[in-house]
């Protein structure tokens, strides 16, 4: 293993987690920093209180939209996800 492939994989977790405190920073005052939807839909479902579903809709809707902006941008370009 050459010395670039070495650092590259040792500094790989400190932007996965730089990512992660960033997103926790920004959801705080939206979810209560849950960033994983199952653990957010859970406590709503149970609490069935509507501030517990005001905020649900950014775990469904923004997956979905950066998923098909995926593909069209895929599609333009001429490629195939296979």
């Amino acid at each position: 293993m050459s010395g670039g492939a070495m650092i590259s994989q040792v500094l790989a977790p400190l932007p996965i987690g730089l990512a992660v405190f960033v997103v926790h920073l920004a959801t705080i005052p939206i979810t209560g920093c849950g960033i994983n939807p199952a653990r957010s839909f859970g406590p709503a479902a149970l609490w069935n209180h509507q501030q517990a579903w005001d905020d649900q809709w950014i775990f469904w809707v923004g997956p979905s939209s950066v998923n098909n902006n995926e593909e069209v941008l895929i599609h333009s370009r001429g490629e195939t996800t296979r």
